[in-house]
């Protein structure tokens, strides 16, 4: 995704970076072309560099460049953006330059600040799955892809925490991407301290994220907490039985992008675990890839996140081609996969057409006549 999201934005950025010279010029044109084009591109280059060089940086300052070089790409494509959409009102209104250079500033403003407050919103989801073998309804909790780092922090994870109090769930199921950055890596740090208000059983399984900030470090925080690290284990949980899977590709074949070299494939780990085909099985997997492995185990429900949803409209337009299970509820098969679309945001909080989620789970008997929820 992020990868993805560079590559957009540079391409935008570098004919818009153009394109915002011209109009600057057109509003001030006793402005030289050339030193605005320089200053602008010169912003832009260290923005982007600030943007992917910093975002592991423990350190305090380079913290504050990662946040600043982010705010400054995201204001320069919010102005560029705003400043399209107010030539396309202009056809019909034939506004003055100083006026259109306003309007595109406020609309840009407005843009931006709704992304963000969108992105901090955490919007409870709430789906109800029948799993085959469960005797009575058990409620869970997905929080995953929460993205602790340069811009989430314990404030953050303090108001998710509540949630998931107020829901009062039976279980918590976390499916990775707790950590983006190693702000928070330090002594004085306790950003999970709000882990610890949770009397329920709380599971984790790693995703990409944690392993580039360091599987070591994330399971270090992890171990000031009551939370429950599977790596590639087994668990109960009333009867339930919860398979927890490290970050891995489907099988030898699967692409390895967003895993670790020589970390297994689900294929060969599935097979090699002691599983119970007779139990209602749940799998936590960072990514929702495998699941085919998964259903021919007999598996019943796989809880995923990754995707985001793309996040951010157009890339949301792209994840649902590149993501067979993007988000929401599939079937495959006699398995039932739920994508959550992120508690959290990666490498900025921004969402536009995607909303912050926090996945509130009814599990209910198969036999139990229940209307079924999809989000």
């Amino acid at each position: 995704m992020r990868t993805i999201t560079l590559i957009i934005s540079i391409f935008l950025l570098t004919g818009g970076v153009i394109y915002l010279s011209n109009r600057i010029k057109s509003v001030f044109p006793k402005l030289r072309f050339a030193w605005i084009i320089t200053i602008l591109s010169i912003i832009t280059i260290l923005s982007v560099i600030g943007s992917t060089v910093l975002f592991l940086t423990p350190s305090p300052f380079g913290s504050f460049l990662y946040r600043a070089s982010f705010f400054i790409l995201v204001s320069i494509g919010g102005v560029i953006l705003a400043s399209w959409l107010v030539a396309l009102l202009n056809m019909a209104l034939g506004m003055k330059q100083y006026a259109r250079a306003c309007l595109s500033v406020v609309v840009a403003a407005a843009f931006i600040t709704y992304g963000m407050i969108h992105a901090l919103t955490v919007k409870v989801v709430e789906v109800t799955i029948p799993l085959k073998g469960l005797t009575t309804e058990v409620t869970a909790v997905l929080l995953t892809d929460m993205h602790l780092g340069n811009f989430y922090s314990e404030r953050q994870l303090e108001s998710v925490v509540d949630k998931i109090i107020e829901l009062n769930p039976d279980v918590v199921f976390n499916t990775g991407d707790l950590f983006e950055g190693r702000s928070h890596f330090n002594d004085k740090s306790d950003v999970l301290a709000p882990f610890r208000k949770l009397t329920m059983p709380h599971y984790f399984v790693i995703g990409n994220h944690d392993e580039h900030v360091g599987a070591d470090l994330v399971y270090k925080e992890l171990e000031k907490t009551d939370v429950i690290v599977l790596r590639n284990q087994i668990t109960d949980f009333k009867g339930i039985q919860i398979i927890g899977l490290n970050n891995m590709p489907a099988d030898s074949t699967s692409s390895t992008r967003h895993t670790l070299p020589g970390v297994g494939t689900v294929d060969n780990t599935l097979q090699n675990m002691e599983i119970d085909k007779e139990k209602p099985t749940i799998v936590l997997h960072h990514h929702p890839e495998g699941a085919e492995y998964m259903e021919a185990e007999n598996a019943d429900l796989l809880l995923a996140g990754h995707t985001h949803a793309g996040q951010m409209f157009p890339i949301s337009l792209i994840a649902k081609k590149t993501h067979t299970y993007n988000r929401g509820l599939y079937t495959l098969g006699n398995m039932k996969i739920y994508v959550s679309a992120g508690t959290g945001a990666v490498s900025f909080p921004f969402r536009l057409g995607t909303d912050s989620e926090l996945t509130y789970l009814k599990l209910i008997p198969e036999d139990q006549n229940t209307k079924k929820v999809t989000p």
